[in-house]
């Protein structure tokens, strides 16, 4: 059997069946994730109104039974304990509240039949305890008290039974479709894994035939081939020619090589010394190419850009090699200059010039980055002025407050100097009032000893005092006065 795909072909196969693999592994995963949510929603139905109904009437039956409604109306027409009136009453509510709850949930005909006929015999139970009360009031005995009130309590002994009925069977639905979707689900998983399994299994069993005798094999007998023909060995037959894939393409490149070889081998003695020949040419040329490549090199080093290489060859490509290292020299000459012309321009306070050359790579992030060194020193410069202009006006400002300042300060120094002067007079005049009025008091003391000689000397004693008293306010308002100049 013949390998009749490509190597490349048969990979692109082999990752589009890992590809089916994987698409069957996630639509199995998801399948799986679907039917989780699946039995969710099934769970949560059942909590939503099996499982509340299921409370509800299990609450019910508490409120009915043993210890609820119809157990502690029985003691009380056994017992006629008023204290049993208020445990029937509760229960009846209880069992009430229970009916109630029960039917918020939601119900069928047949559970809204049943919810009706135990809410009616709650309330005749309630009716029924009315009339035992006022039978027990009367003085009769139990057995009377119960034949008169005695309820049925069949029908709702079948109600109750219908309510479990009708809860079963939704419990029963609830879990068949549970257990319908677990089935599925992993019946789905099953099929799936085996389908995966069975791809890859298959899938490494193709590898490994594949690997080791379609391709390991051939390759080490192609590795041998060549190593004997490097050696020399040139009647070594290429194995794998008649191949259509990549291995085959390489034995018939390998062919050609050795057939290359052959040709050399059969070359006459003229055509071996033309090809010596030439190599000899050849090296002479690489020699002369080296000198004038060294020659560059050697300057550029130095810092001389200027040098070229300027020898001429036979061959078209050393011509091209040389023009591509005048090229490089030139571009880093030009460069290199452009930024030194602009340097020099900054140093010399001229910052209009700018890099402006074509260049790629390094030369270009040199052109941007000189340029932006550039336009980002003119900015500071233009900065600089402007806050020099500022510096300028403020300084101004400073000089002329500073003046204004210096007129004000001689202007408070002369009126402090007469403020002072005012003081010193008004000082003297308060000594001299001072003086009058100790006279004036003396003269007071006099006449108050005199004051038989006659109503003459009250009269200018009161003369006197007024003009104390004068006196006195003059000497308030100078005071007033000082104050108001000792605050400005």
């Amino acid at each position: 059997m013949k390998l009749k795909f490509k190597i490349t072909t048969i990979g692109l196969l082999f990752s589009a069946i890992l590809a089916v693999v994987t698409a069957i592994v996630i639509l199995s995963s998801l399948n799986t994730i679907k039917g989780v949510n699946q039995i969710e929603g099934y769970w949560n139905d059942f909590k939503t109104i099996p499982a509340k109904k299921t409370l509800h009437l299990q609450e019910l039956n508490v409120a009915l039974g043993y210890g609820g409604m119809i157990h502690q109306f029985k003691n009380y027409i056994l017992r006629q304990d008023e204290e049993r009136v208020a445990k029937v009453e509760t229960k009846a509510q209880a069992a009430i509240e229970a009916i109630n709850a029960y039917r918020a949930v939601g119900t069928n005909e047949s559970e809204a039949q049943a919810l009706n006929t135990l809410e009616d015999m709650v309330y005749d139970y309630l009716n029924g305890l009315k009339k035992a009360q006022e039978f027990a009031k009367n003085g009769s005995l139990p057995m009377f008290i119960d034949g008169k009130v005695k309820i049925n309590d069949g029908p709702a002994v079948e109600a109750i039974a219908t309510l479990n009925a009708e809860l079963a069977d939704s419990i029963k639905i609830t879990t068949t479709n549970i257990h319908h979707a677990v089935e599925t689900k992993v019946s789905f998983a099953e099929l799936s894994a085996l389908i995966t399994g069975g791809l890859l299994i298959a899938l490494l069993a193709f590898n490994f035939w594949f690997t080791n005798f379609r391709l390991g094999r051939p390759l080490n007998a192609m590795v041998s081939a060549m190593g004997k023909l490097a050696n020399g060995e040139l009647d070594t037959d290429v194995p794998s020619k008649s191949r259509k894939d990549e291995l085959g393409d390489m034995a018939r490149a390998v062919e050609v090589f050795k057939d290359n070889a052959n040709q050399v081998n059969s070359m006459t003695e003229q055509e071996k010394a033309a090809s010596a020949q030439r190599l000899a040419e050849r090296a002479e040329m690489m020699q002369e190419l080296q000198h004038a490549f060294g020659e560059v090199v050697d300057a550029a080093v130095a810092g001389d850009f200027t040098r070229r290489v300027e020898a001429a060859f036979p061959d078209e490509e050393l011509n091209h090699l040389a023009a591509s290292v005048n090229n490089l020299v030139e571009t880093v000459d030009r460069g290199v200059s452009e930024t030194g012309e602009v340097l020099a321009a900054l140093a010399n306070t001229d910052l209009t010039m700018r890099v402006e050359g074509d260049y790629e790579g390094a030369f270009d992030k040199l052109k941007n980055d000189t340029n932006q060194v550039a336009d980002k020193l003119a900015d500071i410069v233009s900065q600089l002025r402007t806050t020099s202009g500022g510096l300028k006006t403020a300084t101004g400002e400073i000089l002329e407050g500073a003046n204004d300042l210096s007129d004000r300060t001689t202007k408070q120094a002369a009126t402090i100097e007469e403020t002072s002067a005012a003081m010193e007079q008004l000082s003297s005049t308060v000594i001299a009032n001072a003086e009058k009025a100790e006279e004036a008091s003396n003269k007071s003391a006099i006449t108050s000893k005199t004051a038989q000689d006659g109503e003459q000397i009250m009269h200018n004693a009161k003369d006197a005092m007024q003009r104390i008293t004068t006196s006195s306010e003059k000497i308030s308002n100078i005071i007033g006065m000082i104050d108001d100049i000792a605050f400005q």
